[in-house]
């Protein structure tokens, strides 16, 4: 075990005692492997949770049907060409998947920190301050200088993940921007032409967005509200409680990518990120 393991496994032990396991986990990936899915996956199981679509998990929050049981939804972040992979695992458990996809990394192949970080971490955190001008400015620049090996969803892939009936694709913005940086038009620009572009290219309606990087206000949840969606999910990681869960600030746990088992598992839990604050 590594050092983090050792703390994961610390923590979840503690949190087995101290804590109930919730009634409605909400987990999200980003670009798990295989193998880290699959353990997420199973431990659901074998802690009797059902899991469920994102149409469930609307009627559940708005109160629309009363959750009876145990349930997971899981949903993964920005449109990794990895998530191809994880297509007969879903399979296999039955467990239906959202993904939150861009739009703009679709034709260009890379997120824009991938181009920040093939210039140094430093660039990256500075992006995430920078003005939405001088944030479109630098990426342009990036992406003349540096040629990366695509990580993104094709358009064509899309439309085939998407047809799969345990996949169900919404909208993480255009370019995924931190959009408390931007002016309201851009604000405005990011949430409507996403969701067109899906509609149009799906052939769906587009009702679901998670807020990139996890950055919003008062003000995004207006401009979220004022777009069409009926719920947006954050990266804040407090329980969710039937009834009194805001549906555009709807909390989910993260899972590190590169995490190992008992530090994923104590995050769902939620002791990990109420200790270590991260």
């Amino acid at each position: 075990m590594n050092k983090r393991e050792i703390v994961g496994y610390a923590l979840y032990q503690i949190g087995k005692f101290g804590r109930k396991e919730p009634d409605f986990l909400s987990i999200y990936f980003h670009d798990p492997a295989p193998k880290t899915f699959t353990s997420i996956i199973e431990w659901c199981k074998n802690k009797s949770y059902r899991f469920i679509t994102l149409e469930e998990c609307y009627a559940i929050l708005s109160g629309k049907i009363r959750q009876k049981e145990k349930v997971a939804y899981l949903s993964f972040d920005d449109g990794w060409q990895s998530n191809l992979n994880l297509i007969p695992i879903i399979d296999k458990y039955q467990a239906p998947i959202t993904i939150f996809v861009s739009i703009d990394p679709l034709f260009s192949g890379n997120f824009w920190w991938e181009y920040a970080l093939a210039d140094g971490i430093e660039l990256r955190d500075k992006m995430k301050l920078m003005s939405y001008k001088n944030f479109v400015s630098s990426l342009e620049s990036l992406k003349k200088k540096y040629s990366l090996e695509r990580s993104v969803l094709t358009e064509q892939e899309l439309v085939k993940i998407a047809s799969h009936p345990l996949v169900s694709i919404q909208s993480h913005t255009m370019s995924h921007p931190i959009l408390t940086n931007c002016d309201d038009e851009i604000l405005s620009y990011e949430l409507n032409s996403s969701k067109a572009y899906l509609e149009n290219l799906l052939h769906h309606k587009i009702e679901a967005f998670s807020y990139p990087n996890g950055n919003f206000s008062n003000r995004e949840i207006e401009a979220v509200k004022k777009a069409g969606y009926k719920m947006a999910f954050t990266t804040e990681y407090t329980p969710i409680q039937i009834n009194h869960t805001n549906l555009y600030r709807i909390p989910r746990m993260a899972m590190n990518t590169c995490g190992g088992y008992y530090e994923n598992l104590s995050k769902i839990l939620g002791i990990w990120q109420s200790i270590l604050k991260r």
